[in-house]
């Protein structure tokens, strides 16, 4: 008995597949993948920018969570120009820093992929024209409030908000003006 390629006796030619068929094949599996690659490749700033979203929703959520265990304000500073944001302890006006050995020792510092920015910061309605912008956790929850909006290269927008109140934090899609 052979084992591996068996031969049909009847018509002379051993059963397997034609050097053609195997042309016909690749081929279809090359055209299939031309055609699923672009989609792929496409989607791939939107997934940058989702995760950034909400790597800056997690950074906020953490400044919440720290403000409200250690009793101290917590300060959320956006750089809008540079794309980064950097979260510090809030250090009373008129207290040295040396005097408070937390503020010097806790920063969370997260900057944005280059393919994704900071479109927009508002704070109470008022949409802050500076590079600058804060939002700051209190000891008790709540906060000073906002929303920060942002977008990739092809300017698909998400939206981070801040509720003042209860100093929660939420992802959303982003709003077109």
């Amino acid at each position: 008995m052979n084992k591996g390629w068996s031969t049909d006796k009847s018509r002379g030619r051993s059963s397997g597949y034609t050097l053609f068929e195997l042309l016909v094949v690749l081929l279809l599996i090359g055209m299939m993948s031309a055609l699923a690659a672009p989609r792929i490749t496409g989607s791939l700033p939107s997934m940058q920018l989702k995760t950034a979203a909400k790597k800056v929703a997690a950074c906020l959520r953490q400044a919440r969570s720290r403000a409200t265990a250690q009793n101290q304000t917590m300060r959320a500073g956006f750089d809008l120009q540079n794309g980064r944001l950097v979260v510090t302890p809030e250090i009373p006006p008129g207290q040295p820093a040396s005097e408070e050995p937390r503020a010097a020792s806790w920063e969370l510092t997260y900057e944005l992929p280059a393919a994704v920015r900071f479109m927009t910061a508002t704070a109470d309605a008022n949409r802050t024209e500076d590079d600058q912008f804060t939002i700051l956790f209190f000891p008790t929850g709540a906060s000073s409030g906002g929303e920060i909006m942002l977008a990739d290269q092809r300017d698909k927008t998400k939206q981070v908000s801040v509720d003042f109140i209860t100093g929660a934090v939420r992802l959303g899609e982003g709003k077109t003006e």
